[in-house]
């Protein structure tokens, strides 16, 4: 380190290494040296300059210490918070996976269901046809009915007539 020459002074250096801050500090916190003491003794003088700054890398240190203190309980919360929030996730993830499975058995099912009803409507309108085409024909037959009744009572007495006549069909 240089030496403290002449045309430095003591308050200079004092003022270059506090922080601004730190500079408006009553005088019970910051020692002074005399005028007189620091003419006379400028290796003294190098040392309180050195033990401020001594004293000031202790008080970074202190706050970074600090600091890293607060950052790390910081990170711990961060990091429980995450943990939880991420366990709660799975938890949902794993509930959906299983809701998805349950669906997919369930549309596989639905899909052999409707397969089948498929089928059956299929037989049914094969069934509903074949049962109109007897219902057209009973229609055509009940309305044959009476012509049938006058054409079967016409051969009975067509058949009494040709029994008296004695003609044999």
């Amino acid at each position: 380190m240089r030496g403290l020459g002449p045309r430095r002074s003591y308050e200079g250096m004092v003022k270059k290494l506090t922080p601004p801050g730190a500079r408006n500090a009553s005088p019970a916190k910051r020692p002074r040296a005399t005028i007189s003491a620091r003419a006379e003794d400028p290796e003294r003088a190098r040392d309180v300059v050195l033990e401020r700054i001594e004293s000031q890398m202790q008080m970074v240190l202190e706050a970074v210490a600090s600091l890293s203190e607060q950052m790390r309980s910081q990170l711990s919360e961060l990091e429980t918070k995450l943990s939880d929030r991420i366990t709660v996730l799975e938890q949902v993830v794993r509930q959906n996976s299983a809701d998805i499975r349950q669906n997919s058995a369930d549309i596989r099912q639905n899909s052999a269901d409707i397969k089948q009803n498929s089928a059956d409507i299929k037989r049914n309108s094969a069934d509903i046809k074949t049962l109109r085409e007897e219902v057209a024909q009973l229609r055509r037959d009940f309305d044959r009915r009476a012509e049938i009744a006058r054409v079967t009572e016409l051969e009975g007495r067509l058949a009494r007539v040709e029994a008296k006549l004695g003609i044999a069909s």
